[in-house]
């Protein structure tokens, strides 16, 4: 337990707390020219782009852990309905929980799979679209063993509010943010965004621009171009 017991906690905003700051700071108290229904889309809206900004930053924040077990010579695998982009795939060949041996598949080319045997352990990944157009994970070689399993820890898309009491999916220090950029949406309607609101919007976002630039000075990290998206990122 890493708590010291002295942090004053900013405290989570509700989708309605973020209507009421936003109607202070777009001068509208009463709703009545930026309506809830239209203020509601513009916090959605905000609340894509502030995760956008974490996961480019680096941040594990959205990162869940899934597992599938490997059929025999196949190929192509599912991704999850919420899936935005692979964080690291594993493959475990045997035991479970935390002692199980596990080994990195590391992602690679289209081009890069054809230098490999066509079915064996697996050495790598790309992400690619099924018949239906659906991003599928295809690994290479096909593997061979039935008892094999794939982890993965992928990034997933937060989910919308829909409702006045609903929280965001978002670190509570990033809740103005989703404010300001909604009150950014509604100033732009009619081309005048006062200084402030600017201004405001900038801190965050030269701290989130800081975050990721101290990322990237810890160690590189590497993207695989492919046809149908890219590694370590998003195929949407």
């Amino acid at each position: 337990n890493f708590r010291d017991g002295h942090t004053t906690r900013l405290g989570n905003m509700t989708r309605l707390q973020i209507q009421q700051l936003i109607a202070q700071w777009v001068d509208d108290t009463d709703q009545g020219y930026f309506t809830p229904t239209i203020v509601n889309v513009f916090i959605n809206n905000a609340l894509y782009e502030v995760q956008k900004r974490l996961i480019l930053a680096g941040e594990n924040y959205y990162v869940r852990c899934v597992t599938t077990p490997i059929v025999q010579n196949q190929n192509m695998y599912a991704l999850p309905p919420d899936f935005w982009g692979v964080r690291r795939l594993r493959i475990i060949t045997s035991g479970s929980g935390p002692t199980a041996d596990r080994g990195m598949i590391p992602p690679i080319t289209m081009n890069q799979e054809e230098m490999l045997a066509k079915t064996g352990l697996p050495k790598g990944f790309y992400l690619t679209r099924d018949s239906a157009k659906n991003p599928v994970l295809f690994v290479a070689p096909a593997p061979t063993s039935p008892t094999w399993t794939l982890e993965m820890d992928y990034v997933y898309i937060i989910a919308l509010m829909t409702g006045d009491s609903d929280i965001p999916d978002v670190p509570e220090h990033f809740h103005e943010y989703i404010a300001l950029l909604a009150a950014y949406n509604c100033y732009i309607k009619d081309d005048k965004v006062p200084k402030i609101i600017v201004d405001k919007k900038k801190e965050y976002e030269d701290l989130l621009d800081e975050a990721a630039e101290n990322r990237i000075m810890a160690g590189p990290r590497t993207v695989v171009v492919t046809p149908e998206g890219f590694m370590g990122g998003s195929v949407r």
